[in-house]
């Protein structure tokens, strides 16, 4: 997952007043590829960890075409909370 989280966090470009995420559709489409054949169609909720960097724009990315994904930043999981890991999307 470092490997695609450094991906998004190098495309994202920062201006004074917003940031915004500058990657062809083609690479969104890879990701959610990806994201997809890492997943699966899942009945239930399932989360995928990610830095806070990349967070935003992932869930940006996934939210309208995998169901019942939830992204959520390692620093967002309150303590002591059990994370079973199901796999790494790479």
């Amino acid at each position: 997952e470092a490997n695609l989280e450094r991906v998004i966090e190098t495309a994202v470009e920062h201006s004074e007043n917003m940031s915004h995420l500058n990657l062809s559709p083609q690479k969104i489409r890879e990701i959610l590829d990806l994201i997809q054949r890492t997943v699966g169609t899942p009945d239930t909720a399932i989360v995928a960890l990610t830095s806070s960097g990349s967070r935003y724009f992932l869930r940006q990315m996934a939210e309208n075409s995998i169901r019942n994904l939830f992204v959520l930043a390692h620093s967002e999981v309150p303590a002591g909370v059990k994370v079973i890991s199901l796999g790494t999307i790479q």
